[in-house]
């Protein structure tokens, strides 16, 4: 499994770096609780949340990656299950 985990303002990555992954970003709507995963591949505009600024609907985790991802709820706990492919 290859998997790219790097932080954009380390310097340790650049944007070149990521334009051949996959972005998963999880998000919870703070007025309404609803989650939400999304899933952008080619090059469509992808917005990461500033701290400074924390909106409603900012991803609360995101990663770029090469392998494939499969997102389901546990319907005994709610929790997210994530599979790596």
């Amino acid at each position: 499994m290859a998997q790219a985990f790097r932080e954009l303002d380390s310097g340790s990555a650049t944007f070149e770096d990521l334009v051949d992954k996959v972005f998963y970003g999880v998000r919870v709507d703070s007025r309404t609780g609803h989650a939400y995963v999304d899933i952008i591949a080619g090059d469509a505009t992808i917005a990461l949340p500033d701290p400074a600024y924390p909106q409603p609907t900012d991803y609360v985790n995101w990663m770029f990656s090469y392998s494939t991802f499969s997102f389901s709820f546990n319907n005994s706990n709610g929790h997210l299950l994530v599979e790596v492919y």
